[in-house]
């Protein structure tokens, strides 16, 4: 009787532990969540307009890199990286100084990133096109020296900038007040 008490127990323990862990996982997941969403829904918008004011650069029958699909889940992807890096006890180096210094310092980052990050893509796009390394470096070269190159990269650096001067200002008054500042009390 006792052994088949403490088996009802155990197995009523294992129930109640499981789902405490899938009540946290599920805390865990909104909260991902709620915090993605900003970073998704303005990079998805700025995103697509560099997309559409760059093709609107192009010649006619040009083709492009990307479609609007493309570019809105690389929106997807950039803010769960953006959320992933902001967490990172590196990022935010200047905790006790005024915000431009962690402003500037993420915002260097994330260029080094971004541009890294764009030349590598090209380069790998040129080279699987080609099938030569040298071939593909000299039209990087050449992409280089374009106007649209840069107009867009102008564009996602100052969208990106954009990103960090609210992102770390929300965080220093609190994203209720900083609501209270746009929208009105709530």
């Amino acid at each position: 009787m006792n052994l088949f008490f403490f088996a009802k127990i155990s197995v009523l323990w294992i129930y109640l532990f499981k789902g405490v862990r899938t009540l946290k996982f599920l805390h865990w997941l909104k909260e991902e969540i709620v915090g993605v969403i900003p970073a998704v829904v303005y990079f998805c918008i700025v995103l697509n307009l560099i997309y559409f004011t760059a093709g609107l650069t192009l010649k006619p029958g040009v083709p492009r890199y990307f479609s609007h699909l493309a570019v809105t889940l690389g929106a997807l992807v950039i803010g769960k990286i953006m959320l992933v890096i902001n967490s990172f006890s590196f990022i935010n180096a200047f905790p006790n100084k005024p915000l431009i210094y962690n402003i500037l310092w993420k915002f260097s980052i994330y260029i080094f990133c971004i541009v890294l990050l764009w030349l590598t893509h090209n380069f790998l796009h040129f080279y699987f096109s080609f099938h030569d390394g040298f071939i593909a470096l000299s039209i990087l070269e050449m992409e280089l020296s374009s106007p649209i190159f840069w107009s867009s990269l102008i564009w996602v650096l100052i969208t990106f900038l954009c990103y960090v001067i609210f992102s770390d200002l929300a965080r220093k008054i609190g994203y209720k007040k900083m609501w209270c500042i746009f929208f009105g009390p709530v």
